[in-house]
């Protein structure tokens, strides 16, 4: 899980290469980085409730697992 080296090693190359055009550019990308954190906080819940159903599908006896998402397997 190289996501974090790879962020802190191409993090203050874009930085520098922006800022020498313009410091609004940097923030931006500030912004655009944080938006990114949030919707992977906000999607960790779906992942975790998928994974989960696929490790409980696999230990059924009767070896069923269903390939649909979890969203479409739960009723209203």
């Amino acid at each position: 899980m190289s996501t974090g080296s790879i962020g802190a090693a191409v993090g203050p190359l874009l930085t520098g290469y922006i800022s020498a055009r313009s410091w609004s550019g940097v923030f931006t990308m500030l912004m655009a980085s944080v938006l990114i954190l949030i919707v992977g906080l906000l999607l960790s819940r779906l992942v975790v409730a998928e994974i989960s159903a696929k490790m409980a599908a696999s230990r059924r006896p009767d070896g069923s697992a269903s390939d649909l998402p979890v969203s479409s397997l739960e009723e209203p």
